[in-house]
């Protein structure tokens, strides 16, 4: 279910954080809003905490939501089911629950961040939709990496990658949290995502002025622009 979820909701959260900068870049407001006497930092993160918020909420509707219907299908006519479904799980440490939902958290910050970044960097939401798909497909790798295969025993390039994205720990975790021990590698996977998304918004903060977003978006286009007329 995790994976499944938090595929979902990164996508989403990704598309809207983009989306809403993109348009703030559109219509020039962001221009005005970095005017104010208010940090760049500050901007970012309150931006990145308000896509968070929404993102949770739809996460967890839509995690009530599922398990509601996954019940109501054990209990349809003809499924000869007698036990709950949450009945079948083995019991699972409320620590093991904590730290899901702690690396779960920060996964999203860090897809936030990134969307925010590429509607910073985008002069409208055309360009930002085009960038979107640079950073979805490699962040998505490793949920099917993690999904279908076991981290432990594939070779140290691709645990590197793995490892590399902070989307890929909570996926780990809800792997391993019902039958096996937490991997040490999710645990240090907590600070490495605090730290990692901590900056890249920072690294963003430096280069939101009104000049430098100008030119990188020129930049950006440039080359969009000339790929569409190559293909």
């Amino acid at each position: 279910i995790v994976p499944m979820i938090l595929f979902i909701l990164s996508i989403s959260v990704v598309q809207m954080a983009a989306t809403a900068t993109a348009v703030e870049n559109e219509e020039k407001t962001l221009e005005t809003l970095l005017t104010l006497p208010v940090s760049r930092y500050e901007i970012l993160v309150a931006k990145l905490l308000g896509s968070s918020i929404i993102s949770v909420i739809g996460g967890v509707l839509f995690t009530m939501g599922f398990l509601i219907y996954f019940e109501s299908m054990l209990k349809m006519p003809g499924m000869d089911i007698s036990t709950s479904f949450y009945q079948v799980l083995p019991p699972i440490h409320l620590e093991s629950f904590l730290l899901l939902g702690i690396s779960i958290m920060l996964s999203i910050f860090f897809i936030t961040s990134l969307g925010v970044v590429i509607g910073a960097l985008s002069s409208d939401v055309r360009m930002a939709n085009s960038l979107l798909g640079f950073v979805i497909i490699p962040i998505m790798v490793p949920f099917f990496l993690i999904l279908y295969g076991d981290p432990k025993v594939m070779p140290l390039a691709i645990k590197l990658v793995i490892y590399a994205f902070p989307t890929s720990y909570p996926t780990l975790i809800a792997r391993e949290m019902i039958i096996n021990p937490i991997p040490v590698e999710a645990i240090f996977g907590i600070p490495y995502s605090i730290v990692i998304t901590t900056v890249i918004l920072y690294v963003t903060s430096l280069i939101m002025s009104p000049e430098k977003l100008l030119t990188l978006q020129h930049k950006l286009r440039a080359r969009t622009v000339g790929k569409e007329k190559r293909q």
